[in-house]
């Protein structure tokens, strides 16, 4: 027999949309790297979504990815239309699938390593501590802060999380000692997480994000988009577009930053095992998620596996996904749930046992 395991996929939460006015004859993607979780990222970025549709009449629809592999392996299949991303994985994502840049933020790039509010003091306490990252090639929140703690002979152990939010509330509910991740992603935190924790250590500027178009989009279309981007800062709506996602501006891309970083390339995907993991709802998505991160992280470590982990916000989406999945993954069910997975072949790995 072929079992599966207790498997589903995540189609239901990673395509997220906004409604779509019929007078707008062209839709496209708009992928974002998952730094924060869906629900919150929907909240930063719809805005900017809105606007940009109203300014150039295509519909933008949000899409985003469980984890920051995820979505590099997406983009440099080709899946997305439009894209912001750091500054590394596009000239990766120029290479393999023609990206052309449109716009790019002008602060700098800046990783932070953050710990605890009553945590380490000084770098030198991480020594041969484990510490939390989004994923092996994230840019500012892995490569440049495990650059420097390399550049301090500060050895340790590493654990992927996907996203920049799971490495912080990981980090604040005192799993890890510390945990990587980048100024503007912090400062998007709620402040009642972001109150828990402290910045210890912020690493050298870099070339900032870019939003980009796929080699499919055409040259007027893209130039279209591109100055809408730009456009944003000089009137009081597009301000508060770019306050809400904690950007200054959108202006033309620096070349000779994206020059000297070209001579410092991403380092090759691995070919790692992944496996998703669908949860019940039981609770918000975010508590959920926050609640079942051990357990996903725990596999991670020995199973050396990356384990993509899934909430949904109803039941409804929840089985929705859990029974039309045909690949391998982990689902957290109830009993009937697992009884009617059984019959199709799945296999029944672990029970829940009552507290005593």
């Amino acid at each position: 027999m072929n079992h599966r395991g207790l498997i589903a996929t995540f189609a239901a939460l990673c395509l997220l949309t906004f409604p779509i006015q019929s007078v707008l004859a062209i839709e496209r993607t708009l992928a974002v790297v998952p730094q924060h979780g869906s629900v919150s990222a929907v909240r930063q970025w719809q805005p900017l979504i809105n606007e940009l549709s109203r300014q150039t009449g295509i519909t933008f629809r949000f899409i985003t990815a469980p984890s920051v592999t995820e979505f590099e392996h997406r983009l440099l299949n080709g899946d997305y239309d439009y894209a912001y991303l750091n500054a590394a994985l596009y000239l990766d994502a120029t290479k393999k699938q023609g990206f052309r840049a449109l716009a790019q933020r002008k602060r700098s790039l800046q990783g932070v390593i953050v710990v605890r509010k009553d945590g380490p003091t000084r770098l030198s306490q991480l020594e041969t501590q484990t510490i939390a990252f989004p994923s092996p090639r994230a840019f500012g929140a892995t490569l440049l802060t495990r650059g420097e703690l390399r550049q301090s002979n500060i050895a340790h152990n590493v654990a992927y999380l996907g996203t920049h939010e799971s490495v912080y509330r990981a980090v604040a509910r005192g799993q890890f000692i510390a945990g990587g991740g980048v100024i503007r992603s912090f400062k998007l935190l709620p402040p009642e997480l972001r109150e828990q924790l402290r910045v210890l250590h912020t690493t050298r500027p870099s070339a900032p994000h870019i939003i980009a178009a796929h080699s499919t989009i055409s040259k007027a279309e893209g130039d279209q988009v591109s100055k809408a981007l730009q456009s944003l800062q000089f009137y009081r709506e597009g301000r508060a577009v770019l306050a809400r996602l904690y950007f200054e501006q959108l202006g033309p891309v620096d070349q000779k930053t994206l020059a000297a970083l070209s001579r410092f390339p991403l380092p090759k995907q691995r070919n790692t095992r992944s496996i998703v993991f669908h949860v019940i709802p039981r609770l918000d998505p975010e508590s959920t998620r926050a609640q079942m991160q051990p357990l996903a992280i725990y596999l991670m470590q020995r199973l050396e596996v990356r384990v993509e982990l899934v909430t949904h916000r109803t039941m409804e989406q929840f089985e929705k996904a859990i029974y039309s999945e045909g690949l391998p993954a982990l689902i957290n069910a109830n009993p009937l749930q697992a009884v009617t997975l059984a019959k199709r072949d799945y296999k029944i790995i672990a029970q829940q046992l009552p507290v005593s």
